[in-house]
């Protein structure tokens, strides 16, 4: 399965450098057109507007980078599920790939991301239709004020840039909740590990299945607090609504992929109970068909060994019952907690930026050197 690809993107930005490398560039190129289209207009732009410049550059090469990071982590998640449990691989990694690339719900989920950011652009303060609002007021708001080429091209630059973040963090929540939706799906399905693993090795072997995840959960959020620094909110219900639910969706992914990796645990030690269950169950027969007549030495040592076997069987069952098949650990829950405040404070550094630049000399004078080497180069 690494060496297939689960749909178009994936693979798209290895081409010759590394992916990262990649996106950086193109965040680069972003930041520059922007100072370009400054230039062409007159304008001098604002310290806080080259900050929003910048990380709407940021934003897009961490969401490319990071989508073709997720395809490799869902992937690997695929490969170490049909590594520890007895399924067919192939006929395993063509159900979620037929899913992942062909289900309708994409598009919905789509919808459901952009559109919000959208729909407030028509609503007032008091949660009411503007009136005399037109999609060149929404889509064009500078040349809609100064008609001019250059302005034309800069809010038509911005729109895309916008639709295109949008469009990729649909994309990101499609990827991590095909992988929650893998994971439920693995642990429902599963029986029993592979024919060298047991349930005192099968933590060892869900390792990397966990460090995965807390990876995964710390992407995302840092996304979703770029993407509050570049967009900011502006206080609109559905917006905020929009936010919870973005956070809700990391949320739910940490919990579901963690419960999901609990239920392999315990399926697995049920299954070896059942199969202890079983084992005492012939010998116990067996000491009950014993013949009281006959070689009495025979008999004795037929008793003992059966007993003896019972008593590890039992041994091994009480083992089994008290088995750690726990999932959390500290480090998952202070993982989560630091991620999910990431948002937070993302959105009140946001609020509070300006105030930042006018107390923050540094950031002031790092600027400054950045915009410096860039117009050099332009």
């Amino acid at each position: 399965m690494t060496e297939s690809n689960l749909t178009w993107y994936d693979g798209f930005l290895k081409k010759g450098m590394p992916y990262p490398i990649i996106s950086l560039i193109i965040g680069v190129i972003i930041y520059i057109i922007f100072l370009f289209l400054g230039r062409m207009m007159g304008v001098e732009w604002y310290p806080e507007e080259k900050i929003g410049f910048m990380l709407m550059g940021i934003l897009i090469a961490y969401q490319l980078s990071g989508i073709q990071y997720l395809l490799d982590r869902f992937k690997k998640i695929m490969l170490d599920i049909c590594l520890l449990s007895n399924v067919d691989k192939d006929e395993f990694c063509i159900g979620v790939k037929n899913r992942f690339a062909g289900s309708m719900w994409y598009y919905a989920l789509l919808a459901l991301v952009i559109l919000p950011f959208y729909l407030t652009d028509w609503i007032s303060s008091d949660y009411t239709l503007k009136e005399n609002y037109s999609l060149m007021e929404q889509f064009l708001p500078n040349y809609f004020e100064e008609p001019s080429s250059w302005i034309l091209i800069y809010d038509i630059f911005w729109d895309l840039l916008g639709i295109l973040a949008l469009l990729l963090l649909g994309y990101i929540l499609w990827i991590i909740l095909n992988i929650t939706w893998t994971l439920k799906r693995a642990s429902l399905n599963f029986h029993s590990t592979s024919t060298n693993a047991n349930v005192f090795s099968i933590h060892m072997r869900l390792r990397p299945i966990k460090s995965a995840i807390i990876t995964i959960i710390f992407y995302y959020f840092i996304c979703i607090s770029l993407f509050i620094l570049s967009y900011g909110l502006s206080g609109y219900l559905l917006e905020k609504i929009t936010l919870v639910f973005l956070l809700l969706i990391g949320l739910i992914f940490f919990f579901v992929g963690y419960e999901s990796l609990y239920d392999i645990v315990r399926r697995q030690a049920e299954f070896e109970i059942d199969q202890i269950n079983l084992k005492s169950r012939e010998y116990t027969q067996k000491l009950l068909a014993i013949d009281s007549n006959g070689n009495y030495d025979s008999r004795i040592q037929e008793t003992n060994f059966i007993s003896n076997m019972l008593d590890v069987l039992q041994k091994q069952r009480d083992s089994l019952m008290k088995a750690n098949t726990k999932i959390y650990d500290v480090r998952s829950i202070v993982s989560i907690i630091g991620a999910f405040l990431l948002p937070i404070l993302a959105d009140f550094a946001k609020k509070n930026i300006i105030v930042l630049l006018e107390s923050g000399d540094i950031a002031n004078q790092g600027i400054s050197v950045l915009n410096f080497l860039i117009n050099k180069i332009i």
